[in-house]
């Protein structure tokens, strides 16, 4: 296969690795497609545009999504794909995602694409606009950080599958290679830190950087599930927590992250048993947060929006949704989102939180409500428990009143009958 990305992209390759890298992952460059009797519209693409989707192309992960033998040679898994499986909608690597792709083609051109003429639409259009078809990689980062790559106005993400990724350079700003490498792989300079991380580390519920060790203790995050899923999910939140607060990213991933409830939102978005708690929060992130559907039973949009003062992103911009506003503006002013909390009894029942920096609010959602912490005078966690438990569920004792106990009529402690009784002694 000749070799013209230089050319069709711009960027200077550095020869005495370019073959290393080529036979990263087990294909003979140009070999598969060598001699076969293609499609004319495949005969049609650039050696370019053939070279990228090569170097994309991850054989162990396509064989799975594909359900293709692992014995199977990768340079026929690669014709597979090319012959069929990229009209079929399966994704050649984890660092494409359809879906992702879909959406920034319509944002970007307002033209519909449907999920499984992604990959094609990439290859014969996207490369084109450049359009980086994984929120697991940031252009803009990527450019910012490399000089020697945005002084040549390359594209970041070329850049990257030919050179970064083998160079152990950052594709975002909240994974950490040298350290992945450092902690998970013990210095296996063969292992690419990136690769590992999206075929197995995150399903082994490894940290993508120092900064996320116990970020997620507790959440719905590290749940079992399919890990193209989980990849696009923890993408979605740190892009989106890195555009609302850079300064602060990691500390709001995980603050929106312990918000959420996925019990609670499947049953007021009327999701389908069938969605795992993965993917309903992966929902939230790219449908139900715009929507204003709360993530959780201590999320009030209306009663948010009455207590606060300002309901803006900055410079007069009104937010997308109110619990963007609230993870922005509301918490750093301590405005409670919800008449189901009670801070000041909060902070006299548990001594042990006196003088503590953080707010008796976060304190219960990311520990307190784990611990049976009462979060109210109004409910009783051990009356409840032994009222009505053991409960068999993994929802905190509140949430599980909140979410399901209220609907079949239990009280909430021995004085009070409904949670009418907790939401009017507060309003008084």
């Amino acid at each position: 296969m000749a070799c013209i990305g230089r050319k069709f992209f711009g960027l200077d390759r550095r020869k005495p690795v370019e073959q290393d890298k080529k036979r990263w992952n087990g294909l003979t460059p140009g070999v598969a497609l060598q001699g076969k009797n293609l499609k004319p519209e495949l005969q049609q693409l650039s050696s370019a545009r053939l070279e990228l989707l090569e170097i994309l192309f991850v054989p162990s992960h396509y064989k799975k999504v594909r359900g293709l033998s692992s014995d199977l040679a990768n340079d026929e898994a690669f014709l597979d794909f090319f012959e069929s499986g990229i009209s079929q909608g399966f994704s050649p690597s984890p660092f494409f995602d359809a879906d992702h792709y879909s959406r920034k083609v319509k944002k970007m051109q307002q033209i519909e694409v449907d999920r499984t003429e992604a990959a094609w639409d990439w290859v014969v259009r996207g490369i084109d606009h450049r359009i980086v078809p994984t929120p697991f990689f940031d252009e803009q980062f990527y450019l910012d950080a490399n000089e020697d790559v945005s002084s040549t106005q390359g594209w970041g993400f070329e850049h990257y599958l030919l050179n970064g990724l083998f160079e152990n350079r950052a594709p975002n700003d909240w994974f950490h290679p040298n350290w992945y490498a450092k902690t998970y792989l013990a210095g296996n300079q063969f292992l690419k830190p990136a690769y590992h991380y999206a075929l197995l580390g995150i399903s082994r519920n490894s940290y993508p950087s120092s900064h996320f060790e116990g970020l997620f203790r507790k959440t719905i995050v590290l749940e079992k599930a399919d890990a193209l899923l989980k990849l696009q999910t923890i993408s979605i939140l740190m892009n989106l927590c890195q555009d609302l607060v850079p300064e602060h990213a990691e500390t709001t991933a995980s603050l929106l992250a312990v918000m959420f409830v996925p019990e609670y939102y499947r049953l007021i978005s009327n999701s389908g048993e069938q969605m795992n708690n993965v993917e309903l929060f992966h929902d939230f992130l790219i449908n139900g947060i715009y929507k204003d559907i709360s993530p959780s039973p201590l999320f009030d949009s209306s009663y948010y929006a009455e207590q606060s003062q300002t309901h803006t992103l900055g410079d007069g911009v009104k937010p997308s949704s109110m619990f963007l506003d609230w993870l922005v503006n509301g918490y750093t002013k301590r405005i409670l989102p919800t008449l189901l909390f009670d801070e000041d009894y909060y902070l006299t029942v548990n001594a042990d939180l006196k003088g503590a920096r953080m707010w008796g609010f976060e304190h219960f959602i990311r520990h307190g409500c784990f611990e049976k912490r009462d979060p109210h005078p109004n409910f009783s966690s051990r009356w409840y428990l032994g009222e009505y438990g053991p409960l068999n569920v993994n929802l905190p004792v509140y949430y599980y009143y909140l979410t399901e106990g209220f609907r079949k009529g239990d009280s909430p402690c021995m004085d009070f009958s409904n949670l009418t009784a907790i939401q009017s002694s507060d309003a008084e």
